[in-house]
């Protein structure tokens, strides 16, 4: 009797050490994490976005290497970027684009209304759109894993890696230009499936010119306003 109570706790202790360690090691469905992730971006009404360029990024002559800025959707935002005309000379720019309008503040000129000439003045807030932006864009990626889980501003994410195409990254992601397909890391959260970090590497600006971009979403549904900047 002793010896089967004792061959029954062990085969008991066994199983369940199996469900612990098959539970702690379950990883999500990367295609999953991803549409999750769409339809909670889609939901977003506010973020804050930050963006780090890699060496070789470039937009209107000038070396481009960071931005941030806060989006209110459906299209309102303000974006500082920050650039190099030289090695040495780091320069400030930003965009305010408002009800369909967008404003421009160049170093010591002060602001000025682009509307209607704005081809070339990029916009976080197309990140967001429900069409091309990023909730449209993240379920279409390919060769997709899961390479565990990590933390991103205090929050438990899956990483997720991906391949997207050249215009998918362009449509999704301004000023990018690229040449041939994109790797991508995505940090979505586990609790509440919003994207919080992305990592891209690949010829993102032109071919032959590998360069990287990571790209920050954070303070989600913040209560702010985009007020319109003064004009001279």
């Amino acid at each position: 009797m002793l010896l089967r109570r004792a061959a029954v706790l062990l085969c008991s202790t066994f199983y369940i050490l199996q469900a612990c360690s098959f539970s702690a090691g379950a990883q999500a469905d990367p295609k999953q994490v991803l549409n999750d992730a769409s339809t909670a971006l889609a939901r977003v009404k506010t973020a804050a976005v930050e963006l780090k360029f890699g060496s070789g990024a470039s937009l209107a002559g000038f070396s481009v290497v960071s931005a941030s800025g806060k989006v209110k959707l459906p299209g309102d935002s303000d974006t500082t970027i920050k650039a190099r005309q030289s090695s040495d000379s780091l320069i400030e720019l930003e965009v305010v684009t408002l009800q369909d309008h967008v404003y421009l503040k160049l170093p010591f000129l002060g602001w000025s209304d682009l509307t209607g000439q704005t081809t070339a003045i990029p916009s976080v807030g197309a990140m967001f759109d429900l069409q091309k932006g990023l909730p449209a864009v993240m379920p279409k990626g390919r060769s997709l894993s899961t390479q565990g889980s990590e933390t991103v501003d205090g929050k438990d994410c899956w990483k997720i890696a991906a391949v997207y195409t050249a215009t998918q990254v362009a449509q999704a992601i301004q000023p990018l230009s690229p040449a041939g397909d994109i790797q991508t890391t995505l940090w979505v959260g586990k609790d509440d499936h919003l994207l919080r970090k992305a990592f891209l590497r690949g010829a993102l600006f032109q071919a032959g010119k590998n360069t990287s971009l990571e790209v920050r979403l954070h303070n989600f549904n913040a209560n702010f306003d985009i007020v319109k900047p003064p004009i001279q």
